[in-house]
């Protein structure tokens, strides 16, 4: 997922929302086993989570919007049924192209039962980085993607700030001629290549063999090189479904998310078209243990289940909610019907009935969570350690003066034991950012340690 909606504009929340927008600008580097933008996600979820943690110590803000789900107890849980429910205020109606911040519309779940933990909406202006157009391939069938195998190939443009992946695991592969890297990471396949002009080829793939991997990247390879259209098919039977560019919408998001005992929704918006559905959906299916075609409200969509949920997984669902605006439902603990019913329950509300919700939210962040502050002042002392860290390593490597570089490095490396003994690896990501960048130090890699907080946390 992308920017986080920790709200506030000081202190813990805005150091994630800086270092998760500096992370965007490269957030798509390599897939090396949890890529950038696994951080990225875990960086917002731990936000997330510490809003639930308000909600669940207060009892606060029930959601009393038009019902069109109803929660039913039976002895195997809590279930959901498309059974109408009473209308309460505020009113809503059905979905429209009623915009709020960054244009778009102001969407929330009515799910009686759950409450309310968060509700934000974003405005970063200037659009995403141009990563390439994306090839998105898939077994003959209707929808955004089929049941079987897919893949999904980035032509990543000369000088983008992009990664296919390093490190152990890689395992170097020819590809056409070209020397490429291939990685496993889940369920999901890597294989990727520089080609002679600096530009870069990455496809993503899952539930495909690895010998039509290296097939397929070959096949694509040798038309670029004959600079031909692609490949209408490729290995495993899999047919070329569409090419998507990047678009130059905002970078606008909105979101609400709830709970209801340990039971979690989220409801995401994020300007954008095709290319940002099939980026998404790239992403979280790179992840996910496995996925489905679904629809909602008659609009065809992606839903996966993660791998690391044990018997109560996670699950996305994502689709193009209208025109130029990208939806993500997120939960915890609900089935997939339940998860489509959610869907369906999907409402607009009025200015009025969005300030509501954005005061509210307020009100949940103002409740103090027992020992998040002790967890916040370690957060931000590990991170104004780890920028000064940095800065003194890119100095001393400008001037030439290796003892100082080398200080530099054995400072960072406190600032890592520093945070484990801390506890900070349980409750985010900021120790796997200060990992990579001790692995770039180390390296002597000016370039990835320029890069990994360029436009963060350390600006």
């Amino acid at each position: 997922m992308t920017s986080p909606m920790n709200g506030g504009s000081s202190g813990i929340g805005e150091l994630e929302r800086r270092i998760t927008r500096g992370l965007h600008d490269h957030s798509r580097l390599a897939p090396d086993s949890d890529g950038w933008e696994a951080i990225l996600d875990r960086v917002e979820h731990r936000g997330r989570a510490r809003h639930r943690r308000r909600a669940a110590a207060t009892g606060l803000v029930m959601v009393g919007m038009v019902g069109t789900l109803v929660v039913l107890t039976g002895d195997d849980g809590t279930r959901v049924s498309t059974t109408p429910a009473t209308p309460a205020a505020p009113t809503a109606g059905p979905v429209t192209a009623t915009a709020a911040v960054g244009g778009l519309p102001r969407l929330v779940l009515d799910v009686p039962g759950f409450q309310l933990t968060h509700a934000d909406a974003i405005e970063a202006g200037a659009p995403y980085p141009d990563l390439g157009p994306i090839l998105v391939y898939a077994a003959p069938g209707d929808g955004l993607l089929g049941p079987g195998p897919v893949m999904f190939a980035r032509l990543v443009p000369a000088g983008a700030p992009y990664g296919i992946g390093d490190g152990p695991e890689a395992k170097p592969v020819d590809v056409a001629g070209r020397p490429g890297r291939r990685l496993a990471y889940g369920a999901a396949q890597s294989l990727g290549w520089s080609r002679e002009d600096g530009s870069i080829v990455h496809l993503v793939s899952m539930g495909l063999p690895d010998d039509d991997v290296l097939a397929a990247g070959q096949a694509i390879e040798e038309h670029l090189i004959l600079r031909q259209d692609p490949p209408g098919t490729v290995a495993g039977g899999l047919e070329l479904r569409r090419v998507t560019s990047p678009d130059a919408s905002p970078a606008s998001e909105a979101e609400v998310s709830y709970q209801a005992d340990g039971r979690t929704m989220g409801l995401r918006l994020m300007a954008g078209g095709t290319y940002r559905l099939d980026d998404l959906v790239r992403d979280r299916l790179a992840s996910s243990a496995g996925w489905r075609p679904a629809t909602v409200d008659g609009k065809s969509a992606v839903l996966s289940t993660y791998q690391d949920g044990g018997t109560d997984p996670a699950r996305t669902l994502m689709w193009a909610i209208e025109d130029g605006v990208v939806a993500e439902l997120t939960a915890q603990g609900l089935s997939e019907a339940e998860m489509e019913a959610a869907a369906g329950s999907i409402r607009t509300v009025d200015e009025a009935g969005w300030d509501d919700l954005l005061n509210q939210s307020k009100v949940l962040q103002s409740v103090p969570v027992p020992g998040q502050v002790e967890a916040d002042a370690l957060h931000v002392s590990v991170t104004t350690e780890m920028c000064q860290a940095r800065d003194a390593w890119l100095d001393a490597q400008d001037a030439g003066d290796a003892g100082v570089a080398e200080a530099a490095v054995a400072d960072l490396g406190a600032v890592l034991e520093k945070g484990r003994a801390g506890g900070l690896g349980d409750t985010g990501d900021i120790l796997v950012v200060v990992e990579r960048l001790l692995d770039a130090m180390a390296a002597g890699d000016a370039v990835t340690v320029r890069s990994i907080l360029a436009g963060g946390a350390c600006s």
